[in-house]
């Protein structure tokens, strides 16, 4: 538990950064929220492509092989309806993001996306299930929560 702690530390303060320097490189660069999100995008089309090719040629030249093994496991791909879904909703996420974040400073921005990631993570916990919160993560939930709190009191 405390490297995944840590992972999540990092993350986050990856994330906050990234969110605290993003208006001021948009600024700078002369790039709209719009043409930010084209260009990430293309790379997430670039980078989706290049794995199904190579996934496509891993299984085309392992076909000829027969690897006996009751421990192997597969799983059936999501219904396709599904799988648009969560495109469509990740992207309108990413259009309201790049919209949002010219209207307020980078710092309430950052607030409020810690906030957006810790609801995906409770609200996938609650849906999805997994083993049950521990005390560190009640904890570090109560943390979040009371810090955007005090942000947004102490803001106004």
């Amino acid at each position: 538990e405390p490297y995944g702690f840590l992972a999540a530390m990092t993350s986050c303060t990856a994330q906050s950064a990234l969110n605290v320097s993003c208006k001021k490189v948009m600024s700078k660069s002369g790039v709209s929220g719009p043409t930010a999100q084209r260009a990430m995008v293309a790379v997430g089309l670039l980078i989706t492509v290049a794995y199904g090719m190579i996934q496509a040629m891993s299984t085309s030249s392992s076909s000829g092989e027969t690897v006996a093994s009751s421990s192997t496991t597969t799983t059936a791909d999501p219904p396709l309806g599904l799988t648009m879904a969560a495109v469509l909703a990740y992207h309108l996420e990413y259009i309201l993001s790049f919209t949002f974040v010219k209207l307020v400073a980078p710092i309430t921005y950052s607030a409020c996306d810690a906030v957006r990631r810790l609801s995906i993570i409770v609200s996938g916990h609650y849906m999805f299930g997994g083993p049950p919160f521990t005390a560190l993560n009640i904890l570090g939930i109560g943390l979040a929560l009371s810090g955007a709190l005090a942000y947004s009191i102490l803001n106004h």
